[in-house]
């Protein structure tokens, strides 16, 4: 096959009547790309500039050999603009959170690192080095294993856009988890925070006290405890199906599915005295206006709430208490009483993909098992009176 070179020359007539040489070279599909000056008056001049422009790899300014990965960045992760989101819509659906969260990694963690390097130079040892320095900055190796996963994510868009052959990422092995297990709070605990007789004592108000009994008698996650509305409650059970995102509004819940969770009945009857609305409103809301109680506010008293029964803020820290602790106490709870994995599953919301074919789907008329030991929390924190 006959040689040709990268680019060829040509000469242009300028208004005021001198000749000035052009380039033009070829892009990846084998096309002409604009023309370019040389700004040179003689075609050896502007071969000889060519051949220079060619040595140093700026013969195509705009080619993929010289794509920087900040330019590669450029719009990742924001709707309308990110090609990977634009692919993903046809597949599984990305929640706001997960997209949030992918676009503050790559800000914070992933750009500033990798922004001036061409990302066909973008070797193995670079990225090692790079998770090298997140741990030196003292991050946690749970937290590097995600960043590294979204930047595999997004070298793994590069190699499907045939920007790159391959993800030098792919194969690189995740840290030693350094994650700490989230504190369960034991019966004597869920006692002392659900005492009836000192709810003004312990929490802010009655609806922080019920978006905290609410979670650990169904496990429900908080945004799906913040965007329970009057429609939802059903007698004998609640339909969780959505949640409320702060700044979003209503959203799928974090698995798209809807369930169905059982609720004792005098959980049920005083969570519908909490609101007087119509049946779009929040059942816990505080501000007069009908809006959902915050998630930051929801945590911070839940913190007070345990202070005030003498679990100070170290030792909070050191049993990693939180509000999520809710759905491991039910998660534990139900197993100790021998609830199946399968409906705890269905409760919950929670299941891994390799186990989901095999579950059965349940709706609240299959849980009395369930209420049985949800009644147990209620007496155990005298919540009846009895």
């Amino acid at each position: 096959m006959r040689y040709r070179e990268p680019f060829t020359v040509y000469p242009r007539k300028m208004k005021s009547g001198l000749i000035v040489w052009y380039y033009q070279t070829y892009d990846e599909f084998n096309k002409r790309n604009s023309a370019r000056s040389t700004g040179q008056t003689i075609k050896s001049a502007a071969r000889a500039y060519c051949r220079k422009l060619e040595k140093e790899d700026l013969l195509v300014p705009n080619s993929l050999n010289n794509l920087t990965f900040g330019e590669f960045a450029i719009g990742w992760w924001v709707t309308g603009k990110c090609k990977y989101l634009e692919y993903r819509k046809s597949r599984r659906t990305l929640s706001y959170n997960y997209i949030k969260a992918c676009s503050q990694i790559t800000q914070n963690h992933i750009i500033p690192y990798f922004q001036d390097y061409k990302i066909r130079s973008i070797k193995r040892f670079h990225v090692e080095k790079w998770i090298d320095y997140l741990v030196g900055l003292g991050i946690s190796n749970s937290s590097v294993n995600i960043y590294s996963r979204v930047f595999h994510l997004m070298m793994a868009e590069a190699v499907r856009r045939e920007i790159l052959l391959t993800d030098v990422t792919k194969n690189i092995p995740a840290l030693k988890n350094s994650s700490k297990p989230k504190g369960i709070f034991s019966q004597e605990i869920v006692a002392k925070l659900f005492d009836r007789n000192k709810i003004e004592k312990n929490w802010l108000c009655k609806e922080y006290y019920y978006a905290n009994l609410l979670a650990a008698c169904t496990g429900m996650r908080m945004s799906e405890v913040v965007g329970l509305q009057n429609k939802d409650i059903f007698p004998g059970y609640i339909a969780v199906t959505k949640q409320y995102i702060r700044g979003i509004g209503i959203q799928p819940t974090k698995n798209k599915k809807s369930r169905e969770i059982p609720i004792p009945p005098e959980l049920e009857k005083e969570l519908r005295a909490l609101s007087d609305g119509g049946a779009d409103s929040f059942v816990l809301s505080i501000d007069g206006k009908g809006n959902p109680l915050t998630h930051n506010y929801v945590l911070s008293n839940l913190k007070k709430a345990l202070h005030n029964i003498g679990i100070s803020e170290n030792e909070q820290k050191k049993m990693n208490y939180s509000f999520h602790s809710w759905r491991h106490y039910f998660n534990t709870l139900m197993r100790s009483h021998d609830i199946s994995d399968s409906k705890l599953q269905s409760l919950t919301g929670h299941s891994s993909m390799a186990m989901t074919d095999h579950y059965t789907h349940f709706n609240h008329s299959d849980f009395q098992d369930v209420g049985a030991v949800q009644a147990q929390i209620f007496t155990l924190t005298d919540v009846t009176g009895s």
